[in-house]
């Protein structure tokens, strides 16, 4: 491909602490689909590395049902529906 023209114009910037993290190189779909989650429901990014199983489970199930599972932003809880 191209070069990407004015690249030198841009600048990097670092991530914040408090921003969630992978460690790894393979769980990047999952915080990817935690991100536009959390953002797009206006929650605080509350999920870690931790959390990375049961929000796959999440993702898995909200998928198959169309969208029954509900995350919240204290906790990473399933709905009361799903227990």
């Amino acid at each position: 491909g191209k070069e990407l023209e004015g690249w030198e114009d841009w600048e990097l910037l670092g991530c914040p602490d408090n921003i969630p993290r992978q460690f790894n190189g393979y769980d990047c779909g999952v915080f990817t689909c935690m991100f536009a989650y959390f953002i797009s429901n206006d929650y605080p990014l509350v999920f870690t590395q931790e959390h990375v199983d049961r929000c796959r489970e999440w993702i898995a199930i909200d998928i198959m049902n169309n969208g029954a599972v509900e995350l919240y932003s204290t906790g990473l809880r399933r709905s009361s529906a799903e227990r």
